[in-house]
């Protein structure tokens, strides 16, 4: 039993953190959820992390339970998206039914429960289970053999005399063909003392476990691992244990009273107890002709342990036996511990001692934006239970947004802990004074008081240089009209409104002089006309590159240089506007490949035509291909010459100047003129 307690404790140190540590929540915040906060855990149970909270999103919470109680419910859950934790959190049980007793009409005879593996109890009436004290049942399990009929129905008796059902009337999928196949149906019914199973006619029933969570673990009563002591059970938070060393009664009463176990032998048991300890030793494997209690007689009269005297005989004191008789004894002690008291969803719990000794004081409080529902405070009684139940954590509710002459805007659709409100103010009016949102605190208030509204008003329009402004109100949808003075142009709007934003809109125009606006106008036209030229150039370029060589049998995605075109290369058919280089004109100087293009620099550049063999063409993973251009140099060259139709070139080969209107055209040199390089620059002999 020390093992046990030890094993116990160690887990309960392995959990604190977990429980009173910042957790995940079961009613999240309306903001996004990027954690848990602490799941609901029950009485006697406990709950295991990977690592302390708040709990990320995906984070598996495990679940145990105390020694002696068993889990009814599913072992893990999932912290999931939206903040909640995914699945119903398990309870943790003890099965009342064990060791009771019931009758079997047919067989004349008694049993108790667990039967052996492998056997059955059949009856065509009901099997009737007395429980040994009022119980809350949360469940209970069970089995059919071969040859039972349908489950009629589990009834369940109260202390008061009213019945709880459980689960369904008639459960459709548990029949007589359902053997070895276990129903568990869920209960909700408080201090029970009976239960009936009834079936369609014949009934044989195999197993049978209620599931009680208020219930007592034997290991709660802290008794020692002794294998001369046998446990009978706790009945109204007392623990029963039966002594196998015998001896008279005086000293069975002081071994009682010295030993570890701290307890003495039963006295003022009522009826109630006397029985439920009667049918307990009648299911022991071996029982004692006789167990020594806390009454004793001198022959005359019974008297307690302490020497009160009792007073009529009771049926369960049994044959009078001389006190100088070597016998058996009953030990009655009150349990040292409680188990776990369990946490609500998003709350956290703290004790006042390092374990659950009889007397230590559990103190509840919630997450940030959380209020507590139910007690602050429990206690773990002398019965080994915690008084009161496991109080709710529930968000903050701010209420209401206060009056206010607009629009109010719930972004969250509530008023809980994290929830925005967006005021609005009239139309014609805006708000002043900061945002219009405001938000629910932690201490179930909005952030804020309501924004005050001030009517709309944009003030006077700013003045223009050179021009007027003519208005007569500032407010919401007023308009103000511009006029320039003689001589001045207006750019922009001349009409600009005042807007729900309190400004005037659009922006307000401007006066310019009509002969500074001139000299503008011709500056931005000769710069906006070179800047659409060189855009204009380089897109057509691209465009006749790729169609006319993609038509060639030459052409490639390969990034090697390509074959020159034939030297008889026609220029007839080409088309106006673009400036015509093939290599052939120009020879490589220092017998290096020359991969640049020369053109006449006496007139701006518009449009430029290479040959293949002077780009680079490359195919890209995406798909896509890069080009690369050759370097363009300007070389100088005597004046040009006129040409009477200067829509058509007179050579096949010939470099085309582009002007505002007309086009002038440049003959190559031929193709024996050989480029030297001189101190002023690049020449034409």
């Amino acid at each position: 039993m020390i093992r046990a307690i030890l094993r116990w404790y160690l887990t309960i140190a392995a959990l604190a953190p977990g429980l009173s540590s910042s957790p995940s929540p079961s009613d999240p915040s309306p903001s996004a959820a990027s954690h848990c906060l602490q799941p609901f855990v029950p009485e006697n149970g406990h709950v295991i992390f990977a690592e302390p909270g708040p709990y990320p999103i995906g984070t598996v919470a495990r679940y145990s339970c105390a020694v002696g109680f068993e889990r009814l419910g599913p072992e893990e859950r999932r912290c999931g998206l939206d903040g909640r934790w995914r699945g119903r959190s398990p309870v943790c049980v003890v099965d009342v039914a064990r060791g009771r007793p019931f009758d079997v009409p047919e067989a004349n005879e008694t049993r108790r429960w667990p039967l052996p593996v492998g056997e059955c109890a059949e009856t065509r009436a009901a099997f009737i289970i007395d429980l040994a004290a009022p119980s809350q049942i949360q469940a209970v399990q069970i089995g059919l053999g071969k040859a039972s009929n349908r489950l009629d129905q589990v009834e369940l008796f109260q202390d008061t005399g009213e019945v709880c059902k459980c689960g369904d009337e008639t459960p459709p999928h548990l029949t007589a063909n359902a053997t070895n196949t276990l129903l568990t149906m869920e209960c909700a019914c408080t201090r029970v003392v009976r239960i009936r199973v009834t079936a369609r006619g014949r009934l044989q029933l195999c197993t049978l476990k209620v599931f009680a969570s208020d219930a007592v673990s034997p290991w709660q009563c802290g008794l020692s691992d002794s294998p001369s002591l046998e446990h009978l059970g706790v009945y109204e938070g007392a623990c029963y244990s039966a002594s196998r060393i015998k001896a008279d009664w005086a000293r069975a009463a002081r071994a009682c009273a010295d030993g570890t176990n701290g307890g003495t032998l039963p006295m003022r048991q009522d009826d109630a107890a006397m029985n439920f300890l009667a049918t307990t030793l009648e299911g022991l494997r071996d029982p004692a002709p006789f167990y020594w209690i806390g009454v004793v007689s001198d022959m005359n009269e019974w008297r307690y342990a302490d020497g009160a005297p009792v007073g009529p005989i009771e049926m369960h004191f049994g044959d009078k036996v001389h006190a100088a008789t070597d016998g058996e004894a009953i030990l009655v002690s009150q349990p040292k511990f409680c188990t776990s008291p369990g946490v609500g969803e998003a709350g956290r719990v703290s004790f006042s001692s390092h374990s659950y000794a009889v007397g230590t004081t559990s103190f509840y409080e919630c997450e940030e934006g959380y209020e507590l529902e139910g007690n602050s405070q429990r206690m773990c009684g002398a019965g080994g239970k915690w008084s009161g139940s496991i109080p709710g954590c529930r968000l903050v509710d701010c209420g209401s947004p206060p009056p206010f002459d607009g629009h109010v805007h719930l972004l969250n659709k509530t008023t809980l802990f994290g929830s925005m409100v967006e005021y609005e103010c009239a139309r014609g009016f805006r708000p002043i004074g900061g945002s219009p949102l405001r938000s629910c605190g932690p201490d179930g208030a909005w952030s804020a008081p309501p924004p005050l509204c001030a009517r709309v008003d944009c003030g006077r329009p700013s003045s223009v240089a050179n021009g007027n402004v003519h208005f007569t109100t500032t407010n919401l949808n007023s308009t103000a009209v511009h006029e320039c003075g003689q001589g001045y142009r207006l750019i922009g709007h001349d009409t600009i409104y005042c807007s729900e934003r309190g400004v005037w809109e659009p922006v307000s125009p401007v006066c310019y002089d009509v002969s500074t606006l001139r000299e503008m106008q011709s500056g931005s036209g000769e710069a906006n006309a070179l800047l659409v030229i060189a855009a204009v150039a380089l897109l057509i370029l691209l465009v006749v590159i790729v169609i006319r060589h993609a038509r060639s049998p030459s052409f490639s995605f390969d990034s090697k240089p390509h074959p020159p075109p034939p030297s008889d290369m026609s220029m007839g058919a080409a088309s106006a506007g673009v400036i015509y280089a093939q290599a052939g004109n120009i020879r490589p100087m220092m017998n290096q490949v020359d991969n640049t293009v020369y053109y006449a620099a006496s007139v701006p550049l518009t449009q430029l035509e290479v040959p293949p063999q002077l780009l680079q063409l490359q195919q890209l993973p995406n798909g896509n291909i890069h080009i690369t251009l050759p370097m363009g140099r300007p070389i100088t060259r005597p004046g040009l010459p006129q040409f009477n139709q200067p829509t058509v070139s007179p050579t096949d080969s010939q470099m085309k100047y582009s002007f505002e209107h007309e086009p002038i055209y440049d003959v190559p040199p031929a193709m024996d003129t050989v480029m030297q390089m001189d101190e002023e620059g690049m020449v034409f002999d």
